[in-house]
């Protein structure tokens, strides 16, 4: 009876352990060409979420789920992390235009909202506005943010804050369908985004700020639209896998066929973009899972 119950406790013991090792199982972040060529950068936490790489590409922000705190690291040595302490849950992290500041949401009395602080820790939180669901884009000079609020059953809208005057304006708001992952273009006078007004989700163009009128980029299916630094191409995944589309931007804005790229395999879920396009626009800041 004893050796039964002693095997019983080690067959519980190698249960639990088993578990938290899963739980602990780091991911890799890696940057990638349009190539698919990976470069791994280091191990990050399994429950890392979105990362988002600083204007100069020296760091990387992003939060984890497990414990809703912010972290910032040099993608020179990621393992060094320091905690952005905020206090609360705090999640959705970006960089400000001039890399100085962190724009994130918090919970603030069972309401989220939008906060901004010091990224190097220093001084205390301001907040900006609310009720706000997620940051998504800075305009280049940075005088104008994009983000999503969430209306009840998944129903996301676009909507703009001026940092000039501390007001949020309603920019893609379609009744029933979800409208998220908005991207400022390079020169500021456009947002890509995603809108299900068609039955399924499918990356938009929309000039700014007037909003109209609005050009659908892809009609196969298309999520998390981001701006190549020349202005010259749009990045989205389908499928997992990352898709390139040429475009012109004088007077009217036109896209051509989506091409897939060689880029697959990364970790990305539902809603918001889990990688983020290096300031040399030739690489991709990805999510990997741990290979053994």
């Amino acid at each position: 009876m004893r050796w039964t119950v002693l095997i019983l406790c080690v067959i519980v013991a190698v249960a639990v352990a088993s578990q938290n090792l899963s739980i602990q199982i780091d991911n890799q972040l890696t940057l990638v060409d349009r190539a698919g060529t990976r470069t791994p950068v280091g191990p990050i936490p399994g429950r890392t979420f979105a990362p988002r790489i600083s204007p100069d590409g020296s760091e990387v922000v992003f939060d984890t789920q497990d414990d809703g705190a912010l972290w910032i690291a040099k993608l020179s040595n990621v393992a060094a992390k320091r905690k952005l302490s905020t206090g609360g849950s705090n999640r959705g992290p970006i960089w400000s235009a001039d890399g100085k500041r962190i724009l994130y949401i918090t919970d603030d009395q069972n309401e989220e909202a939008l906060y901004w602080r010091a990224a190097d820790g220093t001084g205390t939180p301001e907040q900006l506005a609310k009720p706000v669901r997620a940051p998504e884009s800075l305009s280049p000079m940075g005088k104008e943010l994009s983000f999503i609020t969430l209306m009840p059953v998944g129903d996301y809208d676009v909507f703009t804050y001026s940092f000039s005057t501390k007001q949020k304006t309603p920019f893609i708001v379609v009744p029933g369908s979800p409208q998220h992952s908005s991207h400022f273009s390079p020169d500021g006078k456009w947002i890509a985004y995603v809108s299900a007004q068609t039955g399924r989700l499918e990356v938009w163009v929309r000039p700014f700020p007037s909003g109209t009128p609005a050009v659908q980029v892809t009609t196969s299916g298309g999520e998390h639209p981001q701006w190549s630094p020349d202005q010259k191409e749009l990045f989205f995944d389908s499928g997992n896998r990352v898709y390139a589309v040429a475009i012109t931007t004088e007077r009217v804005f036109t896209a051509a066929t989506p091409v897939a790229l060689p880029v697959s395999g990364f970790i990305q879920g539902p809603l918001r973009r889990q990688y983020d396009l290096m300031p040399d626009g030739k690489h991709f800041l990805m999510i990997f899972p741990m290979t053994k």
